[in-house]
């Protein structure tokens, strides 16, 4: 979901600098280096952090998804039954898989049916290395070294040139390249949006290299003529396209200034370096500051997980048992210990991690015994078990560092110790990914 965030704002950005101060630029060359560039950086940038070392983890933009997944959840967790097994995966995210695998399958046969029918047209001639293939309908169209010609009709020299500025050019390339990326990234309606533009910007590369920015009556006119005419080969680079508009005015109006063409491209380089630094670099400063000014409707700040100590650093004698499989010292049975074990001194306090609010506080006979879940938002939360003592009740509002019981042995426990858990979606999770101990006796 994160990746999805920040590839749909990166997208936004890099077309809007696109739109802003390249487009009438006149310089289509770089223009194509920068659109290509752009589909790139959508496809890895998102997944790529620099981050700098805290003393905490892990950082802001790895929770920026509870924006989404808080307004989704609901809000009365409170007194919740709690639950220690895995849940079955949710019916409304396989439903979502299943619909983006259907749709994307269906433009990859789409894409694989078009290329076929391509390279199935029947030769007519080959010519100073092209090969002349018979078009379907009364529109000329090139497809990387071949030319597809009506046979019905004689076709003008300037568009059997403007066709070869394709082929040159390896524009048919940059078409496969794109149609590729959106049969598994359809849902993103900004990516619709550069393959309009990538095409139109083949379109200018392919006048310009007919008429050297020299306006022509006659070339003109061929493309008003175009406007009649239909092809049905998404793949190709047709004559005709649907942006006549602005090829004509891009041929009759070349942009003339090299200063204001240079200072556009600085500019655009200097945003768009921004903007990625911007999406890469992470810090607890810029957590701080959301924290402090949004909040969820029970005051908790969104952006929280549980990431401090339960225990107050001092007096942690060691991590007694960590996450994983292991022999369960009273079944001997080999069973997934879903959390910590953490030592230290009989009667002390046991502290929140994080601010939440208390999902669960009461005491069993066997299990957790004594136990305390804090629901940190839409996502995770926290359990705290095997206390002598609770100190806070359900529906209570806790921050970080409040104290929530007395350390104990209840429940089925064979000595004084905290079992700790973090939780993400219901689902137990290794706690030590949240947490930088260096405790004595731990190793």
């Amino acid at each position: 979901m994160l990746y999805l965030l920040k590839s749909y704002l990166l997208s936004a950005i890099l077309i809007g600098l696109y739109f802003l101060f390249l487009r009438n630029s006149g310089q289509w060359k770089f223009n194509r280096f920068y659109l290509l560039t752009s589909l790139l950086l959508l496809l890895l940038w998102p997944s790529v952090n620099f981050q700098f070392e805290t003393e905490t983890m892990p950082m802001l933009l790895q929770e920026g998804t509870q924006l989404v997944s808080s307004g989704l959840k609901k809000a009365s967790f409170i007194n919740q039954p709690t639950k220690t097994s895995y849940p079955q995966e949710n019916s409304l995210s396989s439903y979502l898989l299943g619909i983006y695998f259907i749709v994307s399958a269906f433009f990859l046969l789409r894409f694989f049916t078009k290329l076929f029918s391509l390279l199935n047209k029947k030769l007519v001639k080959k010519a100073e290395g092209e090969l002349i293939y018979e078009a379907e309908g009364e529109i000329p169209y090139s497809f990387f070294n071949r030319l597809y010609l009506p046979k019905s009709q004689a076709i003008a020299d300037q568009i059997i040139q403007h066709e070869k500025v394709h082929v040159r050019q390896w524009h048919s390339l940059d078409v496969c390249f794109l149609e590729l990326i959106l049969c598994f990234y359809w849902f993103n309606p900004l990516l619709w949006v550069f393959r309009k533009v990538i095409k139109e910007n083949h379109e200018f590369l392919a006048d310009q290299g007919v008429l050297k920015n020299q306006p022509n009556p006659e070339y003109l006119q061929l493309i008003l003529q175009s406007l009649k005419k239909q092809n049905q080969h998404y793949l190709s680079n047709p004559f005709s396209y649907l942006s006549i508009k602005n090829r004509i005015n891009m041929i009759q109006n070349p942009p003339k200034s090299k200063f204001k063409k240079s200072v556009k491209l600085t500019l655009s380089l200097l945003i768009l370096t921004t903007v990625l630094a911007a999406f890469s670099l992470k810090t607890d400063k810029i957590e701080a500051e959301l924290n402090q000014k949004v909040k969820s409707g029970t005051g908790m700040s969104i952006f929280k997980v549980p990431r401090g100590l339960p225990i107050e650093k001092s007096k942690i004698h060691k991590v007694a048992a960590g996450y994983g499989n292991r022999t369960h010292p009273l079944t001997k049975k080999e069973k997934l210990h879903r959390g910590i074990d953490l030592l230290a001194p009989e009667g002390t306090p046991i502290l929140a991690t994080a601010d939440g609010v208390v999902k669960c506080s009461k005491t069993n006979t066997t299990g957790y015994g004594k136990h305390v879940i804090i629901q940190h938002n839409g996502t995770y939360s926290s359990l705290y078990a095997h206390l002598s003592a609770l100190k806070v009740i359900a529906g209570e509002l806790v921050n970080q560092g409040d104290t929530l019981g007395i350390i104990g042995t209840s429940g089925t426990s064979l000595s004084v110790h905290l079992h700790y858990e973090i939780r993400e979606d219901e689902k137990a999770i290794d706690p030590m990914r949240f947490l930088k101990l260096e405790a004595k006796g731990q190793h």
